[in-house]
């Protein structure tokens, strides 16, 4: 080229870099800008975390006889679809066949030193072996810390070194609308990110679990993500994805994860003691409509209404009452019965708490101390109560329970369980029989069951009169023991 049009063409050049950028295409660019710091810092979230997610692979031994109604399932759900069961016969009873059927889902280290992993219940629950895959692909057969069923939440434990372990955050501090990544192995496509906000908070009463305060997130959570960490932009967990809500068992932008504050508060209890210890305050508690809050002098329905005060209870000491609205308790607003659920059931047993009631329009201070949730004292909350020494467990009979026995008994107590080859087994008691008197003495409840067997020399006898099948005998159990 002529010099003389190189000097034209530099010349034309310069003067575009020095032509002045319109303000739109500077907001533009400072826009693509912050979008491309944004992508980087999820990016190196994802980075960051999934070294500590991890794959976990189930397998439970299902046998044809544990399966009435579904005869010759021809196939097992591996992590890609249905595929081909195996097959063979148990040894014990060559009529018998059993296969294995593989489950998958994820979880995340919580303790590098210790192997802690924390996964949802129902993705180890009764399973023969769990397998644990590492992001760098090493495995590990893992063994089970503890398990709660009633939040799903499980702590299982590999032995390996050079672990990573997640930062926890704090998921009552967690806002709608910030940015979240799930992790996990959905379908089996390990070490899966998927991008999100928190679409909302408090979710419970889902018919999940017993105990539920949910995160909703839009990030795609499907089949595989179970136990999976769903983390902040800082890559700190605030919550384990759980659940979805889908008509086709597919991610629809439904998400649900346990709060990591109750995830660690579970998880802590399961790896000190191997189980979990709830308070207990003893009442029967039901949401408020708008109509109600109206009729209780209120001007909005936030708060958990007491319906019912069981018998020596905590709150039948702290001197709580039917219709009494329960409105903060240790502290906390309770905002309705999720709330306080979740609130009792994380003190600590023996704990005296202030609650704030609203008695007849006018706010009241009531104290209690906290009791602790056992299977005894929910037994006694639904009017239930177990024998050992007879083998069998009753419960009160109520107009229900009558109806759906198809009984005209309307007092007595109905047995529900009985255990095979006990007192009661071989007298021919089985679960629907309802009893009507202990040792002559006419029986209403399951508490006038229980006290009148402690009357009882069970060794010598006790005389029940009991009506099965419509029909009312009289029968004498001794205990063996």
């Amino acid at each position: 080229m002529h010099k003389k049009h190189l000097w034209s063409l530099a010349t034309v050049l310069l003067a575009m870099l020095l032509l002045p950028v319109s303000p739109a295409r500077a907001d533009e660019a400072a826009d693509a800008q912050v979008l491309q710091s944004l992508s980087r810092a999820i990016s190196r979230t994802a980075t960051d975390v999934k070294p500590a997610v991890v794959s976990v692979y189930t397998t439970h031994i299902i046998r044809r006889d544990d399966m009435p109604g579904i005869p010759g399932l021809p196939f097992d759900f591996g992590p890609f679809g249905p595929q081909p069961r195996r097959e063979r016969p148990d040894e014990g009873n060559g009529s018998q066949r059993e296969f294995r059927r593989r489950g998958l889902g994820s979880g995340f280290i919580v303790n590098a030193d210790e192997g802690h992993i924390i996964t949802n219940n129902h993705v180890i629950a009764d399973a023969e072996d769990i397998k644990v895959q590492l992001a760098d692909d090493r495995e590990y057969e893992a063994t089970v810390v503890g398990a709660d069923h009633q939040t799903d939440i499980a702590v299982i434990k590999i032995d390996a070194p050079d672990l990573k372990a997640l930062e926890l955050g704090d998921s009552d501090e967690v806002e709608v609308g910030e940015f979240v990544l799930a992790v996990g192995s959905p379908f089996g496509l390990r070490q899966t990110v998927s991008f999100g906000i928190i679409s909302g908070k408090g979710r419970g009463d889902l018919g999940l679990e017993d105990y539920g305060d949910f995160i909703q997130t839009d990030a795609a959570i499907n089949r595989g993500n179970s136990g999976g960490p769903l983390v902040d932009v800082r890559g700190r967990v605030v919550g384990v994805n759980t659940a979805i809500a889908s008509r086709t068992g597919g991610s629809v932008g439904v998400g649900f994860a346990i709060p990591v504050n109750m995830a660690h508060h579970i998880a802590t209890q399961l790896i000190e003691t191997g189980e979990v210890t709830r308070g207990w305050l003893g009442v029967g508690i039901q949401d408020l409509t708008s109509d109600m809050a109206e009729q209780f002098g209120l001007d909005r329905p936030s708060g958990a209404l007491v319906t019912q005060i069981f018998d020596d209870t905590p709150a039948a000491e702290a001197g709580l009452e039917p219709g009494d609205i329960i409105v903060e308790f240790d502290g906390t607003e309770i905002t309705n019965v999720s709330t306080l659920r979740n609130t009792v059931a994380a003190i600590r047993p023996d704990t005296e708490v202030e609650l704030a009631i609203i008695r007849d329009g006018e706010r009241k201070a009531l104290t209690a101390t906290i009791g602790q949730l056992s299977e005894d004292a929910l037994a006694h909350a639904r009017g239930e109560t177990t024998t050992e020494e007879l083998g069998m467990s009753v419960r009160t009979l109520d107009p229900e329970m009558a109806e759906e026995l198809g009984t005209e008994q309307e007092t007595g107590v109905v047995v529900t369980a009985v255990q095979p080859d006990s007192p009661a087994a071989e007298q021919g008691i089985g679960p629907g029989a309802i009893i009507l008197q202990v040792n002559r003495q006419p029986v209403a409840t399951a508490s006038e069951f229980r006290a009148a067997l402690r009357e009882a020399d069970l060794q010598r006898g006790v005389l029940l009169l009991v009506v099965i099948e419509d029909q009312s005998r009289f029968v004498v159990l001794k205990s063996e023991n």
